[in-house]
């Protein structure tokens, strides 16, 4: 009886450690989740450019977006830092941003972080034919093993809302062509 209880533990044991094994392992591989979204709107990259960085209006086309408040330095010039309010069905998140770059028309990169993690974001504008496509780079990196881990298993969510976001955008922008 004793041997059999020991089997069992044993047994348990091993698929205990090889389920915590199978789910960190990611995280260690991969501590970063890189990823790209792409958006095409039918405005020219100056009017793109003015609504993606109008702060009034980000409700409408950031998922959760509640507020944003300058903290530190010159409002949109690098190295000014931002308290951003966000809430889902999880709660209320803040997330802090601080500009790395801005040129307009054409370049916006900042970093975002918040207790589980740090994203470097870098998005671009180009224009062709009075139409402004816009590229989101964004490099996602949790502050720990279970957060890198999560991230991982989690990456076409994560993707999926950005990708939304940037979708909201453009019938945002669109939608307000004539305002």
């Amino acid at each position: 009886m004793k041997r059999v209880t020991l089997l069992i533990s044993a047994a348990f044991l091993i698929a205990v450690v090889s389920a915590a094994a199978v789910f960190f392992a990611p995280g260690l591989l991969w501590p970063t989740l890189e990823y790209e979204s792409r958006v095409a709107v039918d405005l020219p990259r100056n009017q793109v450019w003015e609504k993606f960085n109008d702060e009034a209006r980000m409700s409408e086309w950031m998922t959760g977006f509640r507020s944003i408040e300058l903290i530190e330095g010159e409002r949109g010039k690098p190295g000014s830092r931002y308290r951003m309010i966000i809430e889902n069905e999880d709660g209320r998140v803040e997330i802090f941003e601080t500009i790395r770059e801005t040129r307009a028309p054409e370049r916006y990169s900042f970093t975002l972080e918040a207790d589980p993690l740090t994203n470097e974001v870098e998005v671009t504008f180009t224009e062709d034919s009075g139409k402004t496509e816009i590229i989101q780079k964004e490099a996602v990196t949790g502050k720990s093993l279970v957060w890198r881990s999560l991230f991982y298993w989690l990456q076409s969510s994560i993707q999926r809302n950005s990708k939304q976001n940037l979708f909201n955008f453009k019938r945002y922008a669109e939608g307000s062509k004539r305002k």
